[in-house]
């Protein structure tokens, strides 16, 4: 997301995806969405 890099945790039950701000020295993770299904719906991507 404007360079804005994604994480997604597969090792945790969901899969929460992370977001960090890009140019700022170093990465502060912040959780974007609790579940991968949860982001791909927040991307407008659906079953």
């Amino acid at each position: 997301m404007e360079a804005d890099p994604f994480c997604i945790d597969i090792t945790a039950e969901n899969s929460p995806v992370f977001y960090a701000e890009h140019g700022l020295d170093e990465w502060d993770w912040d959780v974007y969405s609790d579940s991968f299904e949860e982001f791909l719906e927040l991307l407008g991507i659906e079953d």
